[in-house]
């Protein structure tokens, strides 16, 4: 009951134009006012859009995220296709459907959900996660963003490989893979 309670809250923080929490049929409201997700501007580096702007995407998000990790609320499932971006520019974080109550025992620890890709260390290790897996999640969509290209891929070893990459691997550098990259972006991811 406090779990649907939070996420009823989240939902009426959408119609502020804070958040927007996707989780049932009956909590879902239809989001005719949808443009387009990030995912959706991915497809290439020259279509994403300027450095500039996916700095402001990316710090309303986080703003979202903070609201919701202040909330107990753990999204476990931040990726470009759960960011949608409004006909006004602003910015939804849709799809929580594994979103945790970091009080709450609704996910045993040893349970790994969530996006591989965008996953942080402690997803993929199965451990309890706060707010600092979104954030590490959020980092991945802002490389990605810069870059044209997730920072762990996992290359011909599949999903074990990409697991193994991002719980002990460090990160690349974004320059490398976009000189255009501002250097305080680069520093940021």
């Amino acid at each position: 009951e406090a779990y649907r309670e939070k996420m009823i809250r989240a939902e009426h923080l959408a119609s502020l134009g804070t958040l927007s929490a996707m989780l049932s049929h009956e909590m879902t409201q239809p989001l005719t006012v949808l443009r387009l997700s990030l995912q959706n501007a991915l497809r290439t580096l020259e279509d994403a859009p300027p450095p500039a702007t996916v700095l402001d995407y990316v710090a309303k998000v986080a703003d979202a995220l903070d609201y919701a990790n202040a909330q107990g609320i753990v999204h476990r499932d931040i990726k470009p296709a759960n960011i949608m971006l409004l006909k006004d520019n602003n910015i939804r974080v849709t799809d929580f459907g594994i979103a945790r109550i970091t009080a709450s025992s609704k996910t045993a620890t040893g349970t790994v959900v969530g996006t591989p890709a965008y996953m942080s260390p402690e997803q993929v290790g199965g451990k309890k996660v706060d707010g600092r897996s979104d954030l590490f999640s959020l980092g991945v969509v802002l490389f990605e963003l810069l870059c044209g290209e997730k920072p762990f891929k996992g290359g011909d070893g599949g999903l074990g490989t990409l697991l193994f990459q991002i719980a002990n691997d460090p990160e690349p550098d974004p320059l490398k893979l976009n000189p255009k990259v501002p250097s305080c972006a680069a520093e940021v991811v």
